[in-house]
């Protein structure tokens, strides 16, 4: 996955090998003075931990007005857990469903609604779904509308789909963003 220099990024698997990331994750939390060392070790577990428990291996954020960057936007890359899957507690409660890719290109969906595409990346035959929703935030913020993309694509020798989320707030131009949500997704490469 390749995003623009001005993204902030964070590979949560890479961060959560602490043994190997124990001297970068210091580096950058210099800043912290005596407290790098606990910091550190913090950010090492809560990154094992969303990488083991809820799927996300890999998130970045786009700020404002930093090398020309649109509006606030994150994205996530995962695979979400299943309930019952090999290594996994089977019967957990607040399992996620994992959205299935059809086994045949389909048209796109036209009806009013979430635009619903079948799109080809690098990685293969994704399932792209476009969503404008209302983030409703307590008084007195304003209710703020939020701009999603998101793209599920199959993960190869498996049957699990990596989802690839793109999120903005209040989003000042839908179609710039389209093309560089859409310009990073064709980036995706599995190892």
């Amino acid at each position: 996955m390749t995003t623009p220099s001005s993204w902030r990024v964070l590979d949560l698997p890479k961060l959560s090998e602490l043994a190997a990331q124990d001297s970068p994750v210091r580096d950058q939390l210099k800043a912290l003075g005596n407290g790098a060392d606990e910091a550190a070790a913090g950010l090492a577990k809560l990154a094992s931990e969303a990488a083991k428990d809820t799927g996300v291996l890999f998130t970045g954020v786009s700020i404002p007005g930093e090398e020309g960057n649109l509006d606030l936007t994150t994205l996530t890359v995962s695979v979400p857990v299943v309930a019952g899957a090999e290594g996994e507690r089977a019967g957990e409660e607040g399992a996620r469903e994992v959205t299935t890719l059809p086994s045949e290109p389909v048209a796109p969906d036209t009806r009013p609604g979430p635009a619903q595409n079948a799109v080809m990346l690098a990685a293969g035959p994704a399932a792209r779904r476009e969503s404008f929703d209302l983030l409703k935030l307590a008084p007195p913020l304003p209710t703020l509308p939020v701009f999603c993309i998101e793209y599920a694509v199959r993960v190869p020798h498996s049957d699990s789909v990596a989802l690839l989320t793109f999120t903005t707030i209040a989003p000042s131009d839908p179609d710039a963003l389209r093309d560089q949500f859409a310009e990073i997704a064709s980036t995706l490469a599995f190892a």
